[in-house]
Formats: structure tokens, sequence, C-alpha cells
């Protein structure tokens, strides 16, 4: 619970992850967005500054002309008496401005070049004009109904003129300029993202096979038996010198490493089960002579005393439970030489389950067995004999690892492809520590699931019963797992043998 007035945190989402392939076209396309905007905004500036530049020659040329010597009759007339003369001269370009004060009157004109004459500008026009400084300097102003133009402003003789020129083409220019320009740079990022993404995915090629490798590796089943591990990187692929050679090389020498590690596991593994099925097979005669003379002794038990009866029998006893574990262990290393027989055949495993129910009753009255099973035979394909071991020994596991009055549910049926049979009980779940284990050999369930008072009675287990189960499955094509719960509404334990369905 969270306390009053602390807002629980919400958890926090798995950050996506994005690829390398992915961040590197990112960071190759953002840099040429980067330098082509540079690189147009530059050119769009220097076309800008080429366009005033020749702008501010047209207006130095007007202001010269403006300012030239009339001719004809009015040659001994200075310029700036009557300045707005030349707006009515042939040449003037349209929307060429002028305007001239002497501190007391405006006066102002524009040139018409289709009418042939000049109009004269608007009082607002005209305090815009004035009001330009008188440096010399071209500058532009923005004018209203007119638009911008570019001035220049020049005071002489106590009068100060003011010269424009409309910048109605350059803007245009300019539009039109940037607009292309943007153009190009969209066009030319695009297609430097398209071959970015072909010549990187090229570059990460090498790499994806390394993976490729890696990948198939992971998938090879290395958990037992002999597990040669022949997949390396390829020589192209594994060669020192660059980073994708570097990582295939050091690859290879880790797949080396494993590849003499899990021999030296098998070679291992096959002198202990050498040594078992030697050790188990020399065992057998000196335990058949003890069972032998044990059963020698039986008539001669009731006329002894208490104390040599009772340590007679548990020799017997003994001798009965070692020959059945060395029995196991000689199954086993015969199954893992493969040298057991293995030829399935069409099983009723419905009636197989009725009959190891049955004698499951009379032999573990404290325990509740029930039956679920269809109404047709289930049939699957097992050798018989080793067929009913593996049920019974599931159901004999399941009786010994509960405690009395726990219900001990066997069910058939098909599944897809499947004949499965299940050996479900209610009672205290495997430990979660111990599950993934429990097909191991010599892997005893523990203090978790109790042991019925005949089970103790009889002694440990060996721990080699689930053992010889999964082996026995998978000699008969099938397989056997286990699901367990050690707590709550649902706990118990759940065992699913899977036979190959029969047809």
């Amino acid at each position: 619970m969270t306390e009053p007035g602390v807002a629980a945190q919400a958890p926090a989402r798995p950050r996506r992850r994005v690829t390398l392939r992915a961040r590197l076209i990112i960071t190759t396309v953002a840099i040429l967005a980067v330098i082509g905007v540079g690189i147009g905004a530059a050119a769009v500036l220097a076309v800008r500054g080429s366009l005033m530049d020749d702008l501010d020659g047209q207006l130095e040329q007007l202001s010269a002309r403006a300012q030239a010597s009339p001719r004809g009759g009015d040659a001994g007339r200075h310029p700036f008496q009557d300045p707005l003369r030349f707006l009515s001269l042939p040449g003037q370009g349209d929307g060429t401005i002028a305007a001239v004060t002497d501190g007391s009157t405006v006066q102002g004109q524009i040139a018409r070049a289709g009418r042939g004459a000049s109009e004269s500008l608007d009082a607002q026009t005209l305090r815009g004009l004035i009001g330009v400084s008188p440096d010399g300097e071209p500058r532009t102003v923005r004018l209203a109904g007119l638009g911008d133009y570019r001035v220049v402003a020049v005071e002489a003789s106590g009068m100060r003129v003011v010269y424009g020129i409309p910048q109605t083409g350059v803007n245009a220019a300019m539009g039109a300029t940037l607009w292309r320009t943007a153009l190009v740079v969209v066009i030319g990022v695009a297609a430097a993202a398209v071959l970015a993404g072909l010549l990187i995915s090229r570059a990460l090629l090498p790499l994806r096979r390394v993976a490729q490798t890696a990948a198939e590796v992971s998938r090879l089943e290395l958990e037992q038996g002999e597990s040669a591990l022949r997949t390396r990187v390829p020589d192209d692929l594994s060669q020192p010198g660059t980073e994708v050679g570097d990582v295939g090389s050091a690859v290879n020498h880790m797949l080396d490493h494993v590849d003499a590690a899990l021999q030296a596991r098998y070679d291992s593994e096959l002198q202990v089960r050498r040594f078992v099925a030697d050790a188990s097979h020399e065992l057998r005669t000196p335990l058949a002579t003890i069972r032998g003379y044990a059963d020698l002794t039986k008539p001669l038990r009731p006329d002894s005393p208490p104390q040599v009866a009772q340590a007679l029998e548990r020799i017997d006893a003994g001798a009965v439970r070692m020959t059945g574990l060395v029995d196991d262990l000689l199954l086993l290393a015969r199954l893992d030489a493969g040298r057991e027989p293995v030829e399935p055949e069409p099983v009723d495993l419905s009636a197989l389950l009725l009959e190891i129910v049955d004698d499951a009753h009379v032999t573990a009255r404290e325990h509740q067995f029930a039956l679920d099973l269809p109404a047709e035979p289930v049939m699957g394909m097992a050798v018989p004999a080793r067929a009913v071991q593996v049920i019974a020994n599931v159901v004999a596991n399941a009786r010994v690892h509960t405690p009395p009055g726990t219900t001990v549910t066997a069910s058939a049926a098909y599944e897809g492809p499947w004949a499965v049979v299940r050996i479900a009980d209610d009672g205290p779940g495997i430990a979660p520590e111990i599950v993934d284990r429990v097909f191991d050999r010599f892997v005893r369930a523990g203090a978790d699931r109790a042991r019925s008072s005949s089970a103790q009675a009889a002694g440990g287990s060996s721990g080699l019963g689930l053992a010889i189960a999964k082996a026995l499955m998978g000699a008969m094509g099938g397989d056997i797992s286990v699901v367990s719960r050690d707590a709550g509404e649902d706990r118990g334990t759940v065992f699913a043998l899977r036979f190959t369905a029969a047809a």
C-alpha cells in the first residue's frame, strides 16, 4: 500500500531500442541536412547580396543622372533648382521615385513609364521618404501602397533630395531562389538518406552474418550428450584488421573454447557413465549372492533371536533395494548408449491407466485416486512394458511425495498429434528451485513435498525414477514435462506424458 498523500509511481516504460543502422542513417541524414541548409542559406545570401549590389549600382546611376547639368536652354540652371525634372526624361524605369524638401515644403513624384509622365506622391509616402538620413548610403524602406524601395538621400544647397528604385524585382527573384534552393536541399537530403541507407546496410551486412552465426549456435542443443560445436564465422569475416573481422575472430576464439569445454564435459560424462555401467554390472553378482544367502536364512528366522531375525530382514530389504538401484543405473546406461531396444507399437493408454490406478487403490489406501477418461480408447505409440513402467513411476511419485488424503487424478486425451496422459495431484507443489531439475539424476523433491508413511518405511528414493521416465519417453519418441505450484488455491503438481498418437 502507498502512504496517504503519496502518489503511486507508474512503472517506467521500457526504452525503445534503436538499431545501429537506424542511428547511423539518422545521424548521417542530420549532418547532411545541416550542411545542406548551411550551403543553401549561404547561396541565398550570396544571390541577395549580388542583386542588392546591382540595385545599389542602379540607384547610384540614378542619383548621378538626376544631378547632371540640364541641357539646352537650362544650361545655366543648377540641378537642385528642379530635382524632380529627371523623372520626365526618357528611359526612366517604371516606379522610380524622387522627393525633395527645403525644410518647409515637400514635393515628390513617381515615374510611370507606361504613361510617359510622372505622378505626385501622397503625403504618407512623402513622410516615409523625407525621414531617410541624408548620408548618401543606400537603404531599404517600406512605403505604404508601394512596397519595398531601395533609396538614397543627399543634401546640398539647403535641400534634401531622396531617390528610390522599387525592390519588387529583387524580392521576387529572392523568393524564387529561396524556394528552388529549399527544393534542391530537400531532394538532396532525401537522395542522400536513401543512398546512406543502402551503403550503411551493405556495410553492416557482414555484422549481420556474424550475428546469424551466433544465433545458429544459440539454437543448438548443448545441454547434454556429445555436443559437437562445428559452427564458425566464415573466414572472410574473421580476419583481424577490421571492426567486423575483429568481432568475427573473437567469436571464433570463443566458440573454440566452448567447443573444447563441451568436449571435455562429454568425455567426463562418458567416463562416469562407463564407470557406473561397469560398477553396476559388477555389483549384480555380489548382490545376487547376498540375496541368495538372505533367502536361505528365511526358514531359520522364526527360530532365531529377534535381533538376528530383524537384522536378516534388513539385509534382505537392503539387497532388494540395492538391486533395484543397480538395475536402474544399468537401464540408464543402456539408454544413454542407445543399446536399449525400443520398438513402439499402438498401445491403449486408457487401459493401462485403468490397471495402474486399480493397483494404486490397493497399495495406497491413504490416498484418493480418480480417473478422467474419454469414451473411446486413447491410443499412443509406445513399448507396452516401458509405458507401464513410466506411468506407474509417475503415479508412485505422486503417492510417495504427497501426504495422506491427497487426491491423484489420472487422465488421457488427444491433443493434436499427441496422446497425452496427465497425472495431477492437489498436494504440496514442488519447490520452485527444484522444478527445473526434477528430471535430473539423483534429484529429490525435498522436504516441501511430504512423504507418506509407507514411503518413509520403505526408505528414501534413489532420485532416478523421473530421470528414467524422461529417458524412456524420449526413446519412444515422446516427452514428459511438469507444472507445479507450491502455494495458493491451485497448488499441486501435474505431470504430462506425451506419446505420439497412433493412427
